[in-house]
């Protein structure tokens, strides 16, 4: 047994010292490998594996401070050594002297760090300048510091590929824009907004407008191109066939004539012969005449036919010598024409961007004003029967517009003369009497005692009118074959947009306080403007209303707000309310951003009598936990004044249309506008109190107030500084008063002044049909020296005809009582923006809607939106500043 025992002992001890040999030579190796790297690099060759000049691969990176930290076991260890053990180790030692100290576990992480850093500092400096400053130093280093390098190194990999990816959309769509001013420029700014996708979508949404405008100027001209080409073709081809009708008419004539000659010839050749053979001896004197005769008629004939044979020749060859001819005059004309394109368009060019441009048309100086008593010395006064210098005067203006018309219908001629570079009668017409309507509403606007000293003649009147006419920039568009101003232009609406745009309708009732009932009930009120639309068109909407939440049904199913986040926790409950609502992306998000507008859609917010108090409160919002939503002392329910500027500051958010910053610093003037020689056209709807919008286009170089037929009808034109041209109104003045008309060539508006006509259709019916026209007469008169009810403009809405005269008396909210005045109190506005949007189409100079009007701003950007206009937007925040959509920032 004991024998046994002492085996075991023996194995055991074995077993020990082979363990603790076999982990000393683990511990050795280990030491050795440590030692080979802290060694300096100039005990070894350069191209050696494990000298500092070879690359560290990631593992090996990875495990340096495992490396470096088995020293610490070894020396943790030690004490079980053997001596034979240490000594082979201190042999070791002395076989390989090491000069520099042995590298330490916070050396070896330091050294690491520092290492990590410089590569992240190398591959962020090759970031673009717009993704530099986002990878600080600091940033970088508390990266390494706290271990995170991959992650770093993957963030900044991440945004060096998104740059990249940028960078090459950027690249490819600008590679279909022409090498110009547009393309450099935006070249210059891609390191800024690579890598960023907001910037990257806003820079691409500005390449793609421009590809697509160039695209469309280059369709334009191909098809001006195409259109004249053909036409020349087609002239040339009607005088060639011309040519060889008349070619072929002497051809055939000739043909018969030589015919007929040739017949008489042979038969008088063969009366001839028969005479011959009849004679007898002695010979007949007659007989032989007679034979002389018909020798005679045949040489005669045969002559005769040479002849005509001959002409024919020679007609032919001056037909196709005159076929010749025009041939080479027609692509004369055509090279002159396309060298008068070249002309005018460097002259366009050249032309400085600030020059008063008489027409667009070829009017010249505006020709004659009408005659007869126009040239009358005679003052024109006010009389005994009440009728003011200023009424006088007005009434004196549509008689010359009578005159106008008389004489277009009864001396046509000497009508022509009035402008002789016009040789359309029509086109006289409108241009005279478009400005007599211009010049009646200007003094129209003017303080009525600023006239009762003013000497002024049917003649001033004339000469003032013929300086208006050339300020006009309104084209019949007759003398070019074309259309001109005068075109309807056709749009469409889907379903869902055509109920859309009849809330934003009815919003806008609400805003101006002419409307105080719920959405479906204004439907069907036959009171309100909802009767200019078709049933098929409210009956949309009334389904849509039916499918609509209805908040009455969550009264009891409403969490408590909390105190502080109350503002979200309600924007959360409606869009929870609302998530099954399919389409109406529009009426939904606003819903949820005024937190308003859905208590009155389907109810008054629950309060048909609009009656409130604080202890008896019947609103539906009230009872929900939201806002009161009220107006007036004593209280009463009101949706006016409770979404207006959410939806002018929320245009972006909820159309997802982009808006520029706060572009007004106070020097009241458009800071950060792109300069260049386009001129910007700013057509004034309404402004806040401190009235920036009016300085700020009077005052920023490039701006110009621009004044439409829409301006001219809407009532709160009186209440603007300068977008309704009271500068210019002044500069009238003082052309009366002193009878110079140099004052009217410093006018600051740009006018134009003509018919309005689009249709929005939708289902094959006219949704809304917008014809606005200019009376050729001047508006009627019940009574000679009585001023009329109406003026000169005449609006029709879906073929309803509604005079403006009407519209603006009835327009004042006050007034807007019948379908008649609240349609009308809707288009004074409405019709601002919807001109402006449609110009935009066609015409060359950016036209800008420019108002403090939630409800206009947000409609104009919703019709523009939905019809594919460019959007060009300037909005009076209401707070001492600007924002803008559309206008080019540097």
């Amino acid at each position: 047994m004991g024998e046994v025992w002492a085996l075991a002992l023996a194995l055991a001890l074995a077993w020990k010292t082979y363990q603790v040999r076999t982990q000393s030579f683990e511990v050795t190796s280990q030491i050795i490998s440590q030692v080979i790297i802290d060694m300096p690099p100039k005990r070894y060759r350069e191209g050696s594996p494990n000298t500092v000049l070879r690359s560290m691969s990631s593992e090996e990176s990875g495990n340096s401070m495992n490396i470096n930290l088995s020293q610490n076991t070894l020396n943790s260890r030690n004490n079980g050594f053997s001596n034979n053990e240490n000594g082979n180790l201190e042999r070791t030692a002395k076989r390989r002297k090491n000069n520099s100290p042995p590298v330490t576990v916070a050396q070896a992480v330091e050294r690491k760090q520092k290492e990590n850093y410089n590569k992240l500092r190398i591959k962020r400096n090759s970031l673009p300048r717009g993704l530099y400053n986002i990878f600080s130093n600091a940033r970088l280093q508390n990266a390494v510091n706290r271990g995170r390098y991959q992650n770093m190194n993957t963030q900044i990999n991440s945004k060096i590929k998104l740059a990249n990816n940028h960078e090459r959309r950027i690249k490819n769509q600008l590679n279909k824009i022409p090498n110009r001013n547009f393309r450099r420029n935006t070249t210059f700014k891609i390191n800024n907004v690579i890598g960023n996708n907001n910037k990257t979508k806003a820079l691409l949404q500005q390449i793609n407008a421009k590809a697509a405008k160039i695209a469309r100027a280059a369709a334009a001209t191909q098809a001006a191109k195409n259109a004249n080409a053909n036409a020349a073709r087609a002239r040339a081809n009607a005088i060639a066939a011309r040519a060889r009708y008349n070619a072929i008419a002497a051809a055939t004539q000739a043909a018969k004539n030589a015919k007929a000659a040739k017949a008489a010839a042979n038969k008088a050749d063969e009366n001839a012969k028969k005479a011959a053979r009849n004679r007898v001896a002695p010979v007949n004197l007659r007989a032989k005449k007679k034979a002389a005769a018909a020798a005679q008629a045949t040489e005669n004939a045969k002559a005769k036919a040479e002849n005509q044979e001959k002409n024919r020749k020679k007609a032919q060859n001056t037909i196709n010598k005159a076929i010749t001819n025009k041939r080479q005059r027609n692509a004369n004309e055509l090279n002159m024409l396309r060298k008068s394109k070249t002309a005018a368009a460097n002259a366009r060019a050249t032309t400085p961007a600030n020059s008063v441009r008489n027409s667009i048309t070829n009017i010249g100086n505006g020709g004659n004003s009408i005659n007869n008593n126009a040239s009358s010395p005679v003052i024109i006064a006010a009389n005994g029967n009440g009728k003011t210098k200023k009424n006088a005067i007005l009434l004196e203006i549509i008689k010359m517009s009578r005159r106008t018309i008389n004489m277009a219908n009864n001396n046509r001629n000497g009508f022509l003369k009035l402008m002789p570079t016009v040789n359309n009668a029509n086109s006289i017409l409108e241009y005279h009497t478009y400005t007599w309507a211009l010049l009646y509403d200007l003094i129209s606007t003017i303080d009525g005692t600023k006239f009762a000293a003013l000497q002024i003649t049917p003649k001033t009147l004339k000469d003032i009118h013929k300086k208006l006419m050339v300020k006009n920039t309104y084209t019949t568009g007759r003398s070019t074959g074309g259309m001109g101003n005068r075109q309807e232009r056709v749009f469409n609406f889907t379903d869902e947009e055509v109920v859309e745009f009849l809330f934003l309708i009815w919003l806008d009732g609400n805003h101006d306080k002419y409307i105080n009932e719920s959405f479906k009930d204004w439907l069907d009120d036959k009171n309100s403007n909802a009767v200019y639309f078709t049933n098929r068109h409210r009956e949309l909407a009334k389904d849509f209303v039916n499918e609509f939440p209805d908040p009455r049904k969550y009264i009891n199913n409403v969490p408590k707000f909390s105190k502080t986040n109350t503002k979200k926790e309600r924007e959360e409950f409606i869009t929870q309310a609302l998530r099954n609502v399919k389409g109406y992306e529009t009426i939904r998000k606003i819903c949820i951003e005024t937190k308003s507008a859905w208590f009155f859609i389907h109810s008054y917010n629950g309060d048909p009598s609009r009656a409130h108090t604080v202890k008896k409160p019947l609103q539906t919002s009230v009872k929900m936990g939201f806002g009161t939503y009220s107006s007036g002392n004593p209280a009463k329910t009101s949706l006016a004044d409770n979404f207006e500027s959410v939806l002018k500051m929320g245009i972006e958010k909820i159309l997802d249309i982009k808006q520029s910053d706060s572009i007004y610093t106070g020097t009241w003037e458009i800071n950060k506008l792109k300069q260049g020689n386009m001129i910007h056209e700013v057509s004034l709807d309404q402004e806040s109190g401190d009235k920036i919008l009016s300085k700020a286009i009077t005052n920023t170089p490039k701006f110009r107030p621009y004044i439409t037929t829409a301006s001219l009808i809407d009532p709160g034109k009186y209440m603007l500084s300068s977008g309704a041209g009271s500068s210019d109104r002044l500069l009238l003045l003082n052309a009366m008063k002193t009878q110079n008309m140099n004052f009217l060539d410093k006018l600051q508006c740009h006018y134009h002044i003509g018919p309005v006509k689009f249709v929005i259709r939708n289902g094959g019916l006219n949704f809304l049909k917008v014809d606005l026209s200019i009376r050729k007469g001047g508006p009627p008169t019940n009574k000679p020296g009585k001023m009329p009810t109406l003026d000169f403009f005449q609006l029709k809405i879906n073929e309803t005809n509604r005079q403006s005269g009407e519209i603006i008396q009835g327009g004042k909210k006050k007034n807007a009582t019948d379908p008649l005045s609240k349609m009308g109190k809707f288009m004074g506005d409405a019709l601002q923006y919807m001109t402006v949007s449609v110009q935009n189409i066609y015409r060359k100079k950016p036209r800008y809607f420019a108002s403090g009007d939630g409800s206009a701003c947000f409609m104009n950007a919703y019709f523009c939106h939905k019809l594919n206009i460019p959007l060009r937007l300037i909005i009076d925040t209401g707070v001492g500043n600007i924002r803008s959509t559309g206008l080019q920032n540097n």
